[in-house]
C-alpha cells in the first residue's frame, strides 16, 4: 500500500480533531483515502461543498422550507454557486474559522 501524502493525514487528523466522527464518517473518510489522491481530492472537495451548504442553510430559515429558493441561491448562476462564495459566507456567518478556511482553501486550490 502507498502511504498517503502528508498533507491529507494531516487533514484527516485535523477533521477528526474538530469534528466528533461516526462510523459512517470514518468509512467514508477511509473510501477517499483509498482513492487516487485527484480522485480523493474530489471527493472530499464534494463532502466539503455539500457540507457548507448545509451549514449556510441552516442560518437562512427561508431556505429551509423553501427548496427553489435554496436551489436558486446555490446552482449556477446563484450568489453562493461557487466553493469560495460559499467558504466566505461561511466563514462571515461564524460556522468556520479561519484557520478552517484556509484548509478549506487549500482542498479547493488543489481540487483546482
Amino acid at each position: 500500500m502507498v502511504d498517503q501524502p502528508a498533507y491529507l493525514r494531516n487533514l484527516k487528523a485535523y477533521a477528526k480533531s474538530k469534528v466528533g466522527l461516526d462510523e459512517d464518517a470514518i468509512g467514508f473518510a477511509n473510501t477517499i483515502f483509498s482513492e487516487s489522491h485527484r480522485g480523493a481530492i474530489i471527493l472530499a472537495a464534494t463532502m466539503v461543498e455539500d457540507a457548507l451548504q448545509s451549514a449556510i442553510i441552516k442560518r437562512f430559515p427561508t431556505l429551509q422550507v423553501d427548496e427553489a429558493a435554496a436551489r436558486q441561491v446555490f446552482e449556477i448562476d446563484g450568489p453562493m454557486a461557487a466553493f469560495s462564495r460559499r467558504t466566505l459566507i461561511a466563514y462571515g456567518l461564524g460556522i468556520i474559522d479561519k484557520e478552517y478556511r484556509n484548509l478549506i482553501d487549500l482542498i479547493r486550490e488543489i481540487r483546482n
